[in-house]
């Protein structure tokens, strides 16, 4: 049993030692780097194959493994400190570096809601990032992610869910903190929409190095925001025009919702909502 806890202590010295090794080798200076930044369901995944599709230059990825949740809820929930998680970070994304590197690709696209926890820390790992920040209807949103099921057959803040969500718990001034426990998952998922959207928005960005999009005018109304996107990443028209077929076979959307439309919902539904929408969390 010593043995095995000695050999255990060796290895998390070894990968402490690998993962300084990796954060120091890891230069982000002369990539272009889009993080794509949302609550989810918001046409992430498809944004993926989309842009390597439509970009010979760049590698997009849709939550590269590993994902930054679990390090994310873990430096919300003071589980590391900023430089661990850091270390951590950049370690974790040096292998996509040196494949850009390698392939002699100079544009790197990231599309990670989970990397909206990991916010504080982004700017000291991509000094040249910028943000798109898509933003669903609120309305939509809840029922696209409560109807989508993942693996092992669980929904998003569902009671199978394995995954250790933040809540309002985590946040001692937030007006729910301790109404949480008797939320439903309806309310626990209207909430996750109002707390990402408002992690994104607070933040200080730079206005050049940041868009906020439509989730809808993007993928209808004419592409409006579509366009908007193009412009802030300099991409030209030709590739625009190229791109519009490819928004008709859009990736990873729900076909069936299991909670119907909001004005069909329940008055409470309505009022519980609304009351969590416009609330400063």
């Amino acid at each position: 049993m010593q043995l095995f806890h000695f050999g255990s202590k060796i290895m998390n010295i070894l990968n402490n030692i690998q993962q300084q090794i990796k954060s120091k080798l890891s230069n982000w200076s002369g990539i272009e780097v889009y993080l794509i930044l949302s609550t989810g369901r918001t046409g992430t995944e498809f944004f993926a194959h989309f842009f390597n599709d439509i970009l010979n230059n760049a590698i997009a990825l849709h939550e590269p493994n590993p994902d930054a949740f679990d390090l994310g809820v873990a430096l919300k929930r003071n589980l590391v400190d900023d430089k661990k998680a850091l270390n951590i970070f950049k370690s974790d994304r040096y292998s996509i570096l040196q494949t850009l590197k390698k392939e002699k690709k100079n544009i790197y696209i990231e599309s990670n809601n989970n990397l909206v926890l990991l916010i504080p820390i982004l700017k000291k790992v991509f000094p040249n990032m910028k943000i798109i920040h898509i933003e669903r209807k609120a309305e939509d949103y809840v029922r696209s992610a409560i109807s989508k099921e993942h693996g092992f057959g669980y929904t998003f803040h569902g009671e199978k869910d394995p995954r250790a969500r933040l809540t309002a718990k985590d946040f001692d001034k937030d007006p729910f903190n301790l109404k949480w426990d008797k939320f439903t998952q309806f309310e626990k998922v209207t909430w996750h929409w109002k707390k990402y959207n408002s992690l994104i928005e607070n933040t200080n960005w730079d206005d050049s190095k940041y868009i906020k999009l439509s989730f809808e005018k993007i993928f209808f109304e004419e592409h409006q925001d579509l366009k908007r996107l193009f412009k802030f990443m300099n991409l030209p028209d030709n590739i625009f025009l190229e791109s519009l077929n490819k928004l008709n076979n859009k990736k990873n959307h729900s076909s069936k919702y299991i909670i119907n439309v909001a004005s069909s919902w329940s008055n409470q539904d309505k009022i519980n909502f609304e009351t969590i929408i416009n609330s400063k969390i």
